[in-house]
């Protein structure tokens, strides 16, 4: 499963489901997993390109989307 928000949709950050029918138990584990993937991958990215100012919109954005996880 990969994020729907435009702003996200080009991070590598995506969860791996097993089973497709199982859609409840995929929700909850792509909202308690998804966060910190994208955390990491928008952390890697603005380490790489600490001038690009896009990168940094995108950081804060996701605090102001998931907070502080």
């Amino acid at each position: 499963m990969k994020s729907s928000l435009e702003r996200f949709a080009s991070y590598h950050a995506s969860v791996q489901i097993g089973d497709i029918t199982a859609f409840d138990d995929n929700v909850a584990k792509f909202k308690s997993e998804y966060p910190i993937l994208l955390k990491t991958e928008i952390k890697n990215i603005v380490n790489a390109y600490p001038d690009n100012p896009r990168f940094r919109e995108d950081q804060r954005m996701f605090m102001k989307v998931f907070g502080r996880k």
